[in-house]
């Protein structure tokens, strides 16, 4: 539940600053009181709409007095169960910083808004200066909440699916799909063995191992040392 508000009151922090102070109701069981000036601004409780509530301290200056009041007022405050939820900015007075965060860690207070040199909160927005300045406005008393906080879906958008990537070589018609054909025999073996199949079927005329060769005949040269001559 903590963590719902916490969303709605960084919400609440790209809205306008106005010098007026504010109370209004922002649903879910969760108040708001916008601080002008302190103590004088500061809310009852009794009177909050909701049990939590959010805090928004955002340029509100401070003396060691109206520092003090503001301390001995969030003594008071029991926020185990109904959370306090304080907005800040860097010109909310660096006495309000100081005793917040003499309070850091009770139950059930936080702080929220962008870092400053001397204070980080417990929930860091990331705002600009410009920004900060520009809202508010909508916060006046007659501007619904549901505009100023957008409903989220109830589901994220889905990525476009991809188109399947087709398995067999078929038409659209599932009926005339037909698998891929094996490759033939001779693709598949190569040309060694259609060589060897037509070594078997045309043998080359090798001589058989046991046939001797026919005798050799004398040379016509070779005899003419041994003609007779008339």
């Amino acid at each position: 539940m903590i963590r719902r508000l916490a969303l709605s009151a960084g919400l609440l922090l790209t809205s306008a600053l106005s010098a007026a102070p504010l109370v209004r109701e922002l649903g879910d069981g969760l108040g708001y009181a916008r601080i002008a000036q302190l103590p004088d601004d500061l809310p009852d409780t009794a009177k909050v709409p909701g049990p939590a509530l959010v805090l928004d301290l955002r340029n509100v200056p401070a003396t060691t007095d109206t520092a003090n009041a503001f301390a001995l007022w969030l003594t008071l405050q029991d926020r185990a169960k109904a959370p306090l939820l304080v907005l800040l900015n860097p010109d909310t007075a660096p006495l309000i910083r100081e005793v917040l965060h003499s309070q850091a860690g009770r139950p059930g207070i936080l702080t929220l808004g962008p870092t400053t040199p001397d204070y980080a909160p417990d929930i860091v927005v990331p705002i600009s200066a410009d920004a900060d300045r520009l809202a508010y406005a909508a916060l006046d008393n007659t501007c619904p909440i549901a505009d100023l906080v957008p409903t989220p879906t109830s589901s994220p958008p889905r990525p476009p699916s991809r188109p399947p990537v087709p398995t067999t070589s078929c038409s659209p018609a599932p009926s005339t799909c037909t698998a891929p054909s094996a490759p033939s025999t001779a693709s598949s073996h190569g040309p060694a063995r259609t060589i060897e199949r037509r070594l078997k079927q045309r043998p080359l005329p090798w001589p058989s191992p046991r046939q001797s060769a026919p005798p050799r005949q004398p040379s016509p040269r070779a005899s003419i040392g041994h003609a007779r001559f008339p």
